[in-house]
């Protein structure tokens, strides 16, 4: 992902826990992002505050 002219890489890592009285595995909730999304809880806060102000093309380029 690109933040301005930046190459940002998110790397986090989570544990997924083996529940042996029901036989299921669940992934660690870390709070600032969904499992599986590509973007955190804030970053689609900021995209969806400037999406209220900016047009579409203006918002590609202000992340270009």
């Amino acid at each position: 992902m690109n933040l301005g002219s930046v190459r940002v890489w998110i790397n986090c890592s989570y544990r997924k826990i083996a529940c042996e009285s029901c036989n299921r595995i669940v992934v660690e909730d870390l709070g600032f992002f969904q499992p599986y999304s590509r973007v955190t809880h804030r970053l689609a806060a900021y995209i969806h505050e400037l999406c209220k102000m900016l047009t579409i093309t203006e918002l590609v380029k202000h992340f270009e």
